[in-house]
């Protein structure tokens, strides 16, 4: 693992700074177990989970966890910005999956650019709004970002034909 710098204070043109966590925390990346996990004097209170894909030219950023103790004192805000700003030092780009993240990119504009345009991620392959190809029709990084807050309905649990089990609500 290796501590990830933050850049938390300097924000681009047109973007907010996002506010730092009401803890000392420290975020570290662990590349080989695609996770960053944030810690308070050595333990870790919460992680981001991501799988490197297309040719690992890209983060799917799947999902963000902060123990309940440490949840609205800015954890999860300060893990998200610094897991951003250490993925725009690789010149990669993301796919959000994960639901706060993108909640997180809305706020912070700044980090729109990191947002793959062929990927953007949330949206179903069925959507309209998709090409042929499977590409966004999306013109500019905040579409793709509206794109990609989908309403899923809840309670529905997908079982592939033949799997043997049945499908349960989800919670």
């Amino acid at each position: 693992m290796r501590d990830v710098e933050t850049c938390a204070e300097a924000a681009p043109p047109g973007g907010t700074p996002w506010a730092r966590s009401d803890y000392e925390l420290t975020i570290e990346h662990s590349p080989e177990n695609q996770v960053y996990v944030a810690r308070i004097d050595g333990e870790q209170i919460g992680h981001l989970d991501y799988k490197l894909v297309g040719a690992a030219r890209r983060f799917a950023l799947l999902s963000t966890k902060v123990g309940p103790q440490f949840q609205r004192h800015g954890v999860g805000t300060h893990l998200i910005g610094a897991v951003l700003d250490d993925i725009r030092t690789t010149g990669k780009t993301i796919t959000i999956v994960c639901p706060v993240v993108r909640t997180f990119i809305t706020r912070h504009p700044q980090y729109e650019d990191l947002i793959d345009p062929v990927h953007p991620g949330g949206v179903r392959e069925n959507d309209p709004r998709l090409a042929a190809d499977g590409s966004t029709r999306a013109s500019s990084p905040r579409s793709l970002l509206r794109m990609s807050t989908v309403n899923r309905p809840r309670g529905v649990v997908h079982v592939p034909s033949g799997s043997g089990s049945s499908p349960s609500p989800s919670t």
